[in-house]
C-alpha cells in the first residue's frame, strides 16, 4: 500500500498536469471532447480519489457557497423540465462535479505551488501567440482581410475564438502596465498589438465592445502612476489608425461586417414569449425551448441555440436563476475589489469582461470545459481559493 506521502505526490503530479492542459489545451486540442477527456483523468479522477481530504481543507468561503447554490439550483432545475429522465438528471448532475472538482483542484495547487497561477497564465500566453500568428497568417494567405479568422481546432469559431483572446489580451497589457523591467515591457506590448490583431480580425461585434469596455475599468482602476506608459501606447496606436486610415482601406475591410444582429433579435423575441410561460423558475435545464425560429439572413434554416447566456438563463432556471446568477458575480466582483491579492483585480476584470460578452453571445453556463469556462469558472475559483498570498 502507498504511503500518505507517496499519495499526496501522485496527487500533486495529476493536478498540477491536468490545469495545466486544461488552461492552454484551449489553444492546441483539436476537438473539444479531448480536453474534457484529459480533464476527466487528470482532474477529475484524482480528486474523487481525495474527495474527502479536499472537504476537509478547501478554504469555504461565502463567494464559494453562492456559486454551489447556484449550480445546485441549476441542476435540480431539471425535475421540472419537460424532459425529465434518469439520462437527464446524470448529464447535470456531472457538470456539477466537474465545476466542483475545478474549485478543489484549483484551490489545492495554488495554495500549494505559489507559482502556479503566474505560470501557467504566462503558458497560455505563449500557446495563444502561436495560435494568433498562425490565424493571421491563414487568413492573409488564404481569403485575405475581406474574411475574418474562425479560428482553429477547439476554436473552430470566431466568436469563441474572440471571447478566449479578449482574456489573454487583457493579461498582456495589465502585465504591460504593471511590469518593470521596460524589456519584457515591450515584450508584452508586442504581445498586445499581435492580440489587437487577431481581435480585431475575428470580427466579432459583442467581444470588440466588452474588451473596450473592460480596458476603460483597467485604465480607471489602476493607479496613475501607471498612466504615463499607456499614453504613450494610446498616442501610438492612434497614429497608426490614422496611417490606415488615410492611407489603405484597411479599417473599412476590418469593420466590414457593420452593426447587425445576425438573427439575435428575431431568436430573443421568440425566445421571451416561450421563456415568459415560466418566468420564475424557467423551463428545466434540459428541457425544449419551446419555440422554433427561421431567420430570412440565414435561408429561414431552423435556428437553435438562445445566443446569449442570460436569454438561456431567463428561458431555462428563469428569474430565480437570473439572480442567483448575478448574485454569484456581483459577491466574486466584491471579492476580488477587496482582495489583497493583485492577481485578483485580474480575475475581477476576466468576469466583467465576460458579464459584457456573454450578452450577444454563449448558451448555459453549468457545462462540460469550454469557453464558459475561461470567462466564468476559472476566475471563480480561482477568488475562491485563496487561503494565502501570492509571493
Amino acid at each position: 500500500m502507498l504511503s500518505k506521502k507517496t499519495r499526496f505526490v501522485i496527487l500533486d503530479y495529476f493536478l498540477f498536469i491536468g490545469l495545466v492542459l486544461l488552461f492552454t489545451g484551449f489553444f492546441w486540442q483539436l476537438k473539444t471532447t479531448r480536453l474534457q477527456t484529459s480533464y476527466y483523468f487528470w482532474v477529475v479522477l484524482p480528486i474523487l480519489c481525495s474527495l474527502l481530504y479536499h472537504f476537509k481543507t478547501y478554504p469555504f468561503k461565502p463567494l464559494f457557497f453562492f456559486t454551489f447554490l447556484f449550480i445546485l439550483y441549476s441542476v435540480g432545475s431539471v425535475f421540472w423540465s419537460d424532459n425529465l429522465s434518469y439520462s437527464a438528471f446524470f448529464s447535470q448532475f456531472k457538470k456539477l462535479i466537474l465545476i466542483l472538482s475545478l474549485f478543489f483542484a484549483i484551490a489545492y495547487i495554488n495554495n500549494k505551488f505559489i507559482y502556479f497561477e503566474k505560470l501557467v497564465l504566462h503558458l497560455m500566453l505563449f500557446c495563444a501567440a502561436f495560435l494568433a500568428l498562425y490565424n493571421i497568417a491563414d487568413l492573409v494567405t488564404s481569403v485575405g482581410l475581406n474574411g475574418r479568422i474562425s479560428g482553429w481546432g477547439l476554436l473552430s469559431n470566431a466568436n469563441i475564438t474572440a471571447e478566449v483572446f479578449g482574456m489573454i489580451f487583457i493579461f498582456a497589457f495589465i502585465c504591460f502596465l504593471q511590469i518593470k523591467n521596460k524589456i519584457m515591457a515591450g515584450g508584452y506590448f508586442l504581445l498586445c498589438l499581435l492580440f489587437f490583431i487577431e481581435i480585431l480580425l475575428n470580427k466579432s461585434r459583442g467581444q470588440q465592445f466588452a474588451l473596450f469596455m473592460t480596458l476603460i475599468l483597467i485604465i480607471l482602476w489602476l493607479p496613475k502612476i501607471y498612466w504615463k506608459r499607456l499614453l504613450g501606447v494610446v498616442l501610438g496606436f492612434f497614429i497608426v489608425l490614422l496611417i490606415f486610415y488615410f492611407y489603405s482601406d484597411f479599417l473599412t475591410t476590418i469593420f466590414n461586417r457593420k452593426l447587425t444582429f445576425s438573427c439575435r433579435d428575431t431568436i430573443w423575441r421568440d425566445l421571451l414569449q416561450s421563456a415568459l410561460k415560466t418566468p420564475f423558475f424557467g423551463r428545466g435545464e434540459g428541457a425544449s425551448s419551446g419555440y422554433i425560429t427561421y431567420c430570412s439572413e440565414m435561408a429561414y434554416q431552423a435556428l437553435i441555440g438562445t445566443h446569449s447566456v442570460y436569454m438561456n438563463l431567463f428561458l431555462y432556471q428563469g428569474a430565480v436563476g437570473l439572480f442567483l446568477a448575478f448574485l454569484v458575480i456581483f459577491y466574486a466582483l466584491k471579492t476580488a475589489y477587496q482582495s489583497k491579492y493583485k492577481e485578483d483585480c485580474f480575475w475581477g476584470m476576466i468576469i466583467i469582461y465576460g458579464l459584457i460578452a456573454f450578452i450577444p453571445n454563449g448558451d448555459s453556463l453549468l457545462s462540460r470545459p469550454n469557453e464558459m469556462w475561461i470567462l466564468f469558472w476559472i476566475p471563480l475559483a480561482f477568488l475562491a481559493s485563496r487561503t494565502k498570498p501570492l509571493l
